[in-house]
């Protein structure tokens, strides 16, 4: 889980630097942390993060 607290600490930092999803997730963005995927979305007006979720990425995108 350190790593993580780490992934969630450098989005805190460049909450872009996560891939941009598409299709169905479209207006959300994805971090890999490992083998696990952080999905979230970024609001620029509040300059907030909201976290969706957080999975091992074959349960991910399902």
């Amino acid at each position: 889980m350190v790593a993580v607290a780490a992934g969630v600490d450098r989005l805190a930092q460049a909450p872009l630097d996560g891939k941009p999803l598409r299709g169905d997730l479209s207006g959300f963005r994805s971090l890999r942390i490992g083998s696990y995927r952080l999905v979230y979305t970024f609001d620029r007006r509040r300059n907030t993060i909201e976290v969706v979720w957080l999975r091992h990425r074959r349960e991910a995108y399902r």
